[in-house]
This record gives C-alpha cells, sequence and structure tokens, in this order.
C-alpha cells in the first residue's frame, strides 16, 4: 500500500483523564452554570487550543445538537463546556464528517446509539458510502472513571462499534456497574413516525 495513502480507518480505545471535572475546571467552562454542566448526560467539549488560541467546535456543532434533541424526544439533555461569548465553530478542509466531542454518561448511551442508528440520514445529510467520520466519544462509568473512543471509519458503522466494544472495555475500568446491553438499531430513540419523511436539512459537511 502506498505510505502516502490516506488512513481510511483508525479506532483507539484507552482509559482517560479527560472526566468531566478536568473539563468543568477549564478556565473557558462557564463556573456559573457548573451544576448543570455536572447533571448534563452529554456534555460537549471543544478541541483543545494552543496557547492563546479560542477552542473550537466543529463546523454546523449547534445544528447537530439540535437534531440530537430533536430525534431523541428530549431524552438527550446536552450542554457545552464553554461561555457563550467564547463558542466558536471552525471549518476544516477535507471531506470527512467531523462530530463534536463530548461526554457520554453510560445510561444515557443506548439512546444516543438509537438515535445514530434510526437517524443518521438526517444528522449527517448526503453522506455515502466511502464516507469518513470522524469522532472522538468520551464514556463515562457510573464511577466516573472515563472511556475515550477515537473513531475515524464509515459513519454508518459508527453506532455499531460502539454498541459492540464499549460494554466490555467499562466493564474493566469499573467491575460493579451495570452490565451494559446495547443494540444498533433495537432502540426507538429518534426513529421517525412511520407516516412521516425523513428530515433533509442539518448536519455539518466540512
Amino acid at each position: 500500500m502506498d505510505a502516502l495513502a490516506p488512513k481510511l480507518l483508525a479506532i483507539e480505545i484507552t482509559v482517560s483523564d479527560e472526566t468531566r471535572g478536568y473539563w468543568l475546571d477549564q478556565p473557558t467552562s462557564p463556573a456559573d452554570r457548573r451544576a448543570e454542566l455536572l447533571a448534563a448526560p452529554i456534555l460537549v467539549v471543544p478541541s483543545p487550543a494552543g496557547e492563546g488560541e479560542t477552542p473550537t467546535f466543529p463546523n454546523g456543532t449547534a445544528e447537530f445538537l439540535d437534531l440530537l434533541r430533536e430525534f431523541s424526544g428530549g431524552e438527550l439533555v446536552i450542554a457545552i463546556a464553554i461561555t457563550g461569548e467564547a463558542y466558536q465553530e471552525l471549518s476544516l478542509h477535507g471531506k470527512a464528517w467531523r462530530l463534536p466531542k463530548f461526554i457520554i454518561t453510560s445510561v444515557a448511551l443506548p439512546i444516543l446509539l438509537g438515535v445514530l442508528s434510526n437517524r443518521l440520514d438526517a444528522l449527517l445529510p448526503g453522506h455515502a458510502h466511502g464516507d469518513i467520520a470522524e469522532a472522538t466519544v468520551l464514556v463515562e462509568a457510573p464511577n466516573h472513571r472515563v472511556l475515550k473512543v477515537t473513531y475515524k471509519g464509515d459513519p454508518a458503522k459508527l453506532a455499531e462499534f460502539l454498541a459492540r466494544e464499549v460494554p466490555g472495555y467499562l466493564m474493566t475500568i469499573d467491575p460493579d456497574s451495570p452490565v451494559l446491553e446495547l443494540e444498533t438499531g433495537a432502540p426507538d430513540a429518534g426513529k421517525p413516525p412511520a407516516d412521516s419523511p425523513e428530515d433533509d436539512d442539518g448536519g455539518f459537511p466540512t
């Protein structure tokens, strides 16, 4: 294989110190909303910034989060770990679908997987075979330890990968946690009514 060929698949799962507390202690996190950010099942966090730079989110993050809230029927409460004045989206060159980075509780993960499975076409409008999605998901165990899942690959395989791999790894960092049984496509979260057309807006191609 050509050494210069693009890397089309990259998957990594590690134990991370990027806990909820770590992100809430960042200078751009709103201290006056700390209780809200601690309680949110999904906490969206920015990409790291260099010295003197503002942390950023992928282009289209706000629209993507609105769709997650809508398709979950309000079950996914989402907060953003940054002040309003510091919020900034950044468009990067390339054809990958870059999802916002977030911490999610293990309890909320099945709902997210249901939405990703059932409404991917609306979340990533126009995605096609051969497209690449880049995602970093920080899964928070009941004991607050965190698995960092970094994924680069087929958007349609992301939910399946999380459902297959995360439960076993969670048990290694929190043996006392309830066994997490995840199935893609099984939850009704995000499933459109039978007589309703799919939404064709939203998403965030770069």
